[in-house]
């Protein structure tokens, strides 16, 4: 790891992911093209978020069809005002702005524990298109304020013990892209394709963490988009990547 480069924890729970980081603010990441960025918002959009089978893959039962509804047309106007921003190029500060102000439109005092981590889970999706941080945010609206930076102290004060390391390299240079596992707890699936970029070289590659992984951390890479295992095979993993490697040429 390269000294005074951001710090990022993968923090990973059965129905809930969120990255909690430690950024120098001279740490830059690199920016994903603007029609790549529509074009997911857009995907996002017309996906069916809140589907009996997306509520059973998170192994709940759907709630009552109002609640899926209502949370379904909160998020497409999301996707929209976010899709109006990118299309302005917009700063990044002005587009974590929308999405803060998008998720005060979520009262949490209308959703059970389960639907907040859900809807939580769905605001990492989008600030991870947009290569926004929004951790922050998103466990200060779940957790409430002192609960979330409690937890942040707690990581920083004392930093988990490497369990296992992924090792791999990066195709192109060679770089070791190893990913630390900081913390594991048993029913937590291996429920994702995760696209990573090497720091040194900035091509892509995929990573699996396995099940129980519940916090890793990477090593010379970024992440850059999560694909769902319920949703993309292997191949369909592989041929994204290789989308995401022609948008760079």
């Amino acid at each position: 790891m390269v000294e005074n480069e951001a710090i990022v924890n993968f923090i990973i729970s059965p129905y809930f992911v969120y990255f909690s980081v430690t950024c120098n603010p001279d740490t830059t990441f690199p920016m994903v093209l603007e029609q790549y960025k529509v074009d997911q918002l857009t995907a996002f959009k017309n996906r069916d978020k809140f589907s009996d089978q997306a509520w059973n893959n998170r192994g709940l039962y759907p709630p009552a069809p109002e609640i899926s509804l209502k949370l379904t047309t909160l998020f497409n106007s999301c996707a929209d005002r976010l899709i109006d921003a990118v299309q302005k190029n917009s700063s990044e500060e002005a587009i974590e702005s929308v999405l803060q102000s998008q998720l005060s439109n979520f009262n949490q005092l209308d959703y059970d524990t389960e639907e907040k981590e859900f809807i939580c889970e769905l605001f990492f999706e989008l600030s991870q298109i947009l290569n926004i941080d929004f951790a922050d945010h998103a466990m200060t609206w779940l957790y409430g304020s002192e609960i979330a930076s409690s937890m942040r102290e707690q990581v920083e004060m004392n930093p988990p013990t490497v369990l296992d390391t992924l090792h791999q390299t990066c195709p192109s240079c060679g770089t070791a892209l190893d990913t630390f596992i900081l913390r594991k707890q048993e029913g937590i699936p291996d429920f994702s394709w995760n696209i990573i970029q090497c720091k040194n070289c900035k091509d892509y590659s995929i990573v699996s963490f396995g099940p129980n992984v519940m916090e890793v951390r990477p090593d010379n890479y970024i992440f850059v988009e999560q694909l769902p295992k319920s949703e993309y095979t292997k191949e369909q993993a592989e041929n994204r990547l290789e989308q995401l490697r022609d948008l760079r040429k």
